[in-house]
């Protein structure tokens, strides 16, 4: 079950309806901001200035309920294991911190979890990045798909950025038992882009597209940082100390 509220209709939704909701409602702590000792403020178990939170309700558009334990499924459609997940929300210069957050890779969507199944969803458009235990996110518009797709950035500079998609695919199970996959199954799957000049350009990680980052003239160079360091084009890891040496020429 699924409901696209605005925050502010949610809340009168909630308190004119039934009990579940009502105590859904409750359990997220969305009362009017209290003064903390340090001089902030909390709100929805967010922490920051009060007289911004108008900016953090507007990055709360939909109220959705999912129920996947009930499938018999293997895997996860979340991107971490918990939703007792550390995100710090940035808006310009403020910035909000929540203890219950994660990426539902399937929606591509932020999600807090507010009782059982039942979950917050985020409007990444309203926000300019999410740090999930020290990962950062951001959104960017993909012109393929016509709309913004949220990825992890792996590696930022001035010039370009290394991106990281997730995405999921669906394994059906088999009755053939030499397949051994008696059940469905999600997996988890990634797409890699660059970030360059406002644009998205897909990335795979190997020799060719990496080299294709510097210049002919810095090729050679390049290729030396990298046998002397025994780097591979393939590891997320090495390519992340690669483009940081591009970065430097």
């Amino acid at each position: 079950m699924k409901f696209k509220l605005s925050f502010l209709l949610f809340l009168v939704f909630v308190s004119g309806n039934s009990q579940s909701f009502l105590e859904a409602y409750e359990s997220t702590r969305i009362i009017s901001p209290s003064a903390n000792a340090n001089g902030t403020d909390s709100y929805a178990g967010f922490k920051g200035n009060s007289q911004d939170w108008n900016k953090i309700t507007s990055a709360i558009g939909e109220f959705d309920n999912i129920n996947f334990g009930e499938l018999n499924i293997e895997g996860s459609i979340y991107l971490f294991d918990k939703f007792d997940n550390k995100g710090v929300i940035y808006l310009g210069n403020k910035k909000y911190i929540t203890s219950n957050i994660n990426l539902n890779i399937n929606k591509n969507v932020f999600v807090s979890k507010i009782e059982g199944d039942s979950t917050f969803v985020y409007d990444i458009l309203s926000i300019d990045k999410i740090v999930i235990n020290s990962r950062q996110f951001k959104s960017f518009y993909n012109p393929t798909e016509n709309k913004n797709i949220i990825f992890e950035v792996l590696f930022e500079d001035k010039s370009l950025l290394l991106l990281k998609e997730y995405y999921i695919s669906f394994v059906k199970a088999s009755p053939n038992p030499m397949v051994n996959r008696p059940n469905n199954k999600i997996k988890q799957e990634v797409n890699y882009f660059i970030y360059k000049n406002k644009t998205l350009h897909p990335f795979k990680l190997n020799k060719s597209n990496t080299l294709n980052l510097v210049t002919s003239t810095q090729k050679e160079e390049l290729q030396k940082y990298i046998r002397s360091n025994d780097l591979s084009y393939k590891k997320e890891t090495d390519i992340n100390r690669i483009l940081g040496y591009i970065s430097k020429l």
